[in-house]
């Protein structure tokens, strides 16, 4: 006959073995959830193995990314990828960041692949850089274009620092290192070192755009003040080539690149599926906490009374 008290110990681990179990069952269970949900390489997509088209998601800020750069590097040699459609809402970025997808899809453009760039809400300074990327521009009338050039800002609080008795302290390798800086004036010759690199950006975005686009001087010109327009206006100074989205994209690539327009699309994003959801997350906790007001970017066309 067993005795109870032998199996004491034999229930204990057994229960131990049994809670181990059920916490790594559960760890399992999010972390395949998590792949799921935010990482669609996981599965493969049956589309990649026959011919079709790339859509290339650009929204938000756009930054240096290299991961995104060897995505795009690695369509190069994809010889099912049939063309690229760029759908872009974003109001830029840094300029680096602008000037690297600039240069890849105009790449992949000058091997052959068709790339066409579709304006929605925004594409405007590195945003807009990386339209110039394609063969061919698109925007609707209301979308806002445009913002050429680049900008550093900074604030000069030394005065108000003095008032309440704060002398900041600051060791530096050379007369210049620390410019801009709040806590200092800046002096003539340091700010003419900023303008200078400032403008160093903007030579660069009009030659792209001169190259690409074949604007007269006149028109170089306005665009080189850095406004914003339109789609309708962003016509008239030859930003972009046609009044549509992303329908009149592929009708384009199909009237005169002989695109089939019934191949699959597959997406590819600047944003990672974890930024995506931090930003959705955070845009909805916001909306919660301020639900009487909506945020958009562009011109606002919406009736939103007050009381």
């Amino acid at each position: 006959m067993v005795n109870e008290l032998d199996t004491i110990p034999f229930n204990k681990r057994s229960k131990r073995q049994l809670k181990f179990w059920r916490l790594f069952a559960v760890i399992f269970f999010v972390l395949t959830l998590s792949l799921i949900l935010f990482d669609k390489s996981v599965f493969l997509n049956p589309s990649q193995f026959q011919d079709h088209i790339i859509k290339l998601n650009v929204n938000g800020f756009i930054d240096d990314n290299p991961e995104l750069a060897s995505e795009l590097e690695s369509l190069l040699d994809n010889k099912k990828v049939k063309a690229i459609i760029v759908i872009i809402d974003s109001p830029g970025g840094t300029s680096i960041g602008g000037e690297f997808m600039y240069r890849k899809l105009n790449k992949l453009s000058s091997s052959g692949i068709p790339v066409v760039s579709v304006i929605r809400t925004i594409g405007t300074s590195a945003a807009y850089a990386v339209a110039l990327g394609g063969d061919r521009i698109f925007a609707l009338e209301t979308s806002l274009v445009g913002s050429v050039g680049a900008l550093i800002r900074s604030a000069d609080i030394s005065k108000l620092l003095e008032k309440v008795g704060v002398k900041p302290e600051i060791y530096k390798s050379g007369e210049f290192k620390s410019i801009p800086s709040p806590t200092e004036k800046t002096s003539d010759e340091g700010k003419q070192i900023i303008q200078n690199s400032v403008n160093e950006v903007r030579k660069w975005f009009l030659r792209v755009i001169n190259e690409k686009r074949e604007i007269s001087n006149n028109k170089i010109s306005e665009i080189a003040k850095g406004g914003i327009y339109t789609g309708k206006q962003a016509i008239s100074l030859n930003l972009i080539d046609e009044i549509g989205g992303e329908q009149e994209a592929l009708d384009w690539l199909t009237n005169y690149k002989g695109l089939n327009k019934e191949l699959p699309i597959i997406e590819i994003d600047n944003i990672s599926k974890n930024q995506q959801f931090c930003y959705s997350f955070f845009s909805s906790f916001q909306k919660i906490l301020n639900s009487s007001k909506v945020s958009l970017d562009g011109f606002l066309s919406v009736w939103h009374p007050d009381t």
